[in-house]
């Protein structure tokens, strides 16, 4: 484990507290915290290990705000949850083979996929549009066993693609989505903490942090989102996604 000192507490407790802010909204808070706390010392499996405790924080927060403005979809994200759990348990003890580096650049590349479809289409995501046919449905919820998987391996960027894949399978808001995409997330963060705890690869001081700095982001991050509406929202994501995509490419 690394040794704390009061400004680094201070550093880690920041970096939840915005990435918190960002993440509840539009996703990819992990992409934010986790290489801070490498760049502070934090062995790579360790960093991605203590980012789950505070996801816990960030998801309460989170899903405290959206549940209140009648914001999750909760027919959707149980379902989702319940895939999402398995393919996080997957994610979270299979060996992967690809370096972090490979698997760095594929990630950045799907971004740029995903934020070219949302740019294309000015108005998705903006109102409600119709749900897909059965197929369709059946895609979207298939698609969280991936989401599960790579969220129990990395997490950084997850709820990116869960909002993509609940705004164009299911026809959602990037609000709604953003509210639904809390279910199953909670069942990706116990799932995949309770093997890094397991492992003894949780540093509980710099968790204890993330949790309480990520809890009062989340809540006030979500509480602006609703006040602003989705076009903020929509702003907000092609941003974030624009810089995390680039920093995973370069």
């Amino acid at each position: 484990m690394v040794e704390l000192e009061l400004l680094t507490i201070a550093l880690i407790f920041v970096t939840g507290l915005v990435a918190s802010f960002i993440g509840t909204n539009v996703g990819g808070g992990g992409m934010i915290v986790i290489p801070a706390l490498i760049a502070l010392g934090f062995p790579p499996k360790a960093a991605i290990a203590t980012m789950r405790v505070g996801s816990c924080g960030l998801l309460t927060g989170g899903t405290a705000k959206f549940h209140e403005k009648q914001k999750i979809d909760y027919n959707i994200g149980i379902p989702s949850a319940l895939l999402a759990l398995a393919g996080a348990y997957f994610g979270a003890t299979t060996l992967v083979e690809l370096s972090n580096e490979t698997v760095g650049r594929l990630v950045g590349f799907l971004m740029l996929v995903v934020l070219a479809f949302v740019i294309y289409n000015r108005d998705i995501g903006i109102e409600k549009t119709p749900r897909k046919g059965i197929f369709g449905r059946f895609l979207g919820y298939a698609s969280f066993l991936l989401i599960g998987f790579y969220g129990g391996i990395f997490g950084g960027g997850t709820g990116i693609f869960a909002a993509y894949v609940l705004i164009f399978f299911f026809g959602q808001t990037f609000l709604e989505a953003a509210g639904t995409w809390k279910v199953p997330a909670i069942a990706i963060a116990a799932a995949s903490l309770a093997i890094f705890t397991v492992a003894d690869l949780v540093d509980w001081i710099a968790g204890a942090t993330l949790l309480v700095s990520m809890l009062l982001g989340s809540y006030l991050g979500a509480a602006y989102a609703i006040e602003k509406g989705n076009r903020w929202v929509r702003a907000l994501f092609i941003l974030f996604v624009l810089a995390a995509a680039l920093r995973l490419l370069f």
